[in-house]
């Protein structure tokens, strides 16, 4: 797929509108999202980086700094 400068402004303004509606969800719900993925990361570490090694070649220590960790 190929951005054109008037597509991305155009996906941008759109993008603001959206969010000056005050549709977007509420700081609570973010926040919970978040834990949630910390702790699916945390749980599914070895997981990952063994698939990031099968699929990619990435050294352990790699894998966690720049897929995980981050």
């Amino acid at each position: 797929m190929k951005y054109t400068g008037e597509a991305l402004g155009r996906d941008l303004e759109n993008v603001r509108k959206y969010y000056g509606s005050g549709k977007t969800k509420e700081a609570p719900w973010r926040e919970s999202q978040l834990k949630g993925l910390h702790n699916f990361l945390v749980e599914k570490e070895e997981e990952i980086v063994t698939a990031l090694k099968h699929d990619l070649g990435k050294h352990y220590v790699e894998a966690f700094r720049d897929e995980v960790c981050v």
